[in-house]
């Protein structure tokens, strides 16, 4: 990372995938729980966009952090408000209303004019196989699907 770190607009964490924390064993530390560390630390991601529209990915395995990729701005893009992920699907929502929908396995972005206004949060709905993406403006809530792109 730069010695100058970035200024934060939105911040999206992510598990490893490969990592299940189903038959993990928890220890308690006072009032936090916490996995223990039997199989090795375990891998976490993090997903972060600055003022400019960068997005940077970070690994953190334990205590160390590892600087993955750089992503840089759309041109179409405004300050990024919002993102969710899951698996191979990140959302970016940003404050002229546009979503930009990526497929991190095919390496592939769309962007997606909401004509709505700026967007202040995204959230993917629960559950396995899932599409559907929840986006709230200033005056409402649209459900898309991801898939489609509507």
């Amino acid at each position: 990372m730069p010695r100058n770190f970035p200024p934060v607009t939105t911040l999206e964490w992510s598990p490893s995938q490969n990592h299940s924390l189903k038959n993990a064993k928890f220890t308690k530390k006072e009032d936090t729980i916490i996995p223990e560390q039997g199989d090795g630390p375990v891998r976490e991601h993090f997903v972060f966009t600055d003022t400019d529209g960068v997005v940077y990915h970070l690994m953190v395995e334990g205590t160390v952090i590892k600087e993955g990729t750089r992503i840089p701005p759309d041109s179409q893009t405004g300050i990024i408000n919002s993102i969710a992920w899951r698996g191979d699907l990140m959302v970016l929502g940003d404050s002229t209303g546009n979503l930009s929908f990526w497929d991190l396995k095919a390496r592939q972005s769309r962007l997606v004019p909401t004509n709505r206004g700026s967007i202040k949060k995204l959230l993917i709905a629960p559950g396995r196989n899932t599409q559907l993406l929840l986006v709230m403006y200033n005056d409402g809530v649209d459900i898309w699907d991801s898939a489609e792109g509507e």
